[in-house]
């Protein structure tokens, strides 16, 4: 047993979910070990951006078999989240544009993911409790865009005033601890409800635990964003901007 968890912690890192720590990261090893003879880190992103559309595709289409197939392809992506990654660390190739595009394919697919569900329940016969509950999933989903969209004008803005030597408060002030608990209980709970999705767990109460998942802890993240800003964006700075006459 000891073994086995010294195995875990030397191929994870300290911020990785629980999914991906005992789920994603030693299946992602034994796996790299033999793809990584055969195909780079940035040829597995792109199959996890071929492999996403697909899961997400077969979630919104209203059928029990389909739908199930898309979840296992979503846990399968998982995995190759963490095969591009170790096979990049293997060859020592480990790019920019892979980084980019690693994350981008993440947020995408978690964004999409009410969406999906929510097409999905409105192609059976709704009632207006279902239109309700659609309506929310659709919520949900452009929350989850409108949080990863903040965040990235938060980091473009924290890079610009470091680049002009100006002192932050928190160099990192979005990875604290709170944050990172947020984003791994998130990511740990809709997997969870994806399990028990295969184990027959009702659509309506997976969706509607899919609802209260994102609404509540994306709005705290959202929320928690929003101060950070508050407290680490308040810094002047002298306009450079020139009339096109004195040019």
């Amino acid at each position: 047993m000891k073994n086995i968890l010294n195995f875990l912690d030397k191929y994870s890192a300290k911020s990785d979910t629980y999914t991906f720590k005992f789920f994603g990261r030693p299946l992602a090893y034994f796996l790299s070990e033999f793809m990584s003879k055969y195909v780079t880190a940035n040829q597995v992103t792109y199959f996890r951006a071929v492999l996403v559309i697909i899961s997400l595709s077969f979630i919104a289409i209203d059928h029990n078999i389909y739908f199930n197939i898309g979840v296992l392809l979503f846990f399968l992506n998982i995995v190759f989240d963490a095969v591009d990654g170790q096979i990049a660390r293997k060859k020592n190739n480990a790019s920019y544009w892979g980084k980019f595009l690693d994350g981008y394919i993440d947020s995408v697919s978690y964004a999409l993911l009410p969406f999906v569900c929510a097409i999905n329940l409105l192609l059976k016969d709704t009632s207006s409790l279902d239109i309700i509950l659609c309506l929310l999933l659709f919520y949900s989903s452009l929350l989850y865009l409108l949080e990863c969209f903040f965040r990235e004008r938060l980091v473009f803005y924290r890079e610009w005033i470091i680049k002009e030597n100006i002192n932050l408060k928190e160099k990192l002030f979005f990875n604290s601890r709170i944050n990172i608990y947020l984003a791994n209980t998130f990511y740990d709970l809709v997997h969870l409800l994806l399990l028990g999705v295969l184990i027959l767990v009702p659509l309506k109460v997976f969706y509607s635990c899919i609802v209260i998942i994102y609404i509540y802890t994306v709005t705290i993240r959202l929320i928690a964003l929003v101060i950070v800003a508050s407290n680490n964006l308040r810094v002047h700075r002298k306009s450079k901007f020139k009339p096109a006459k004195d040019i």
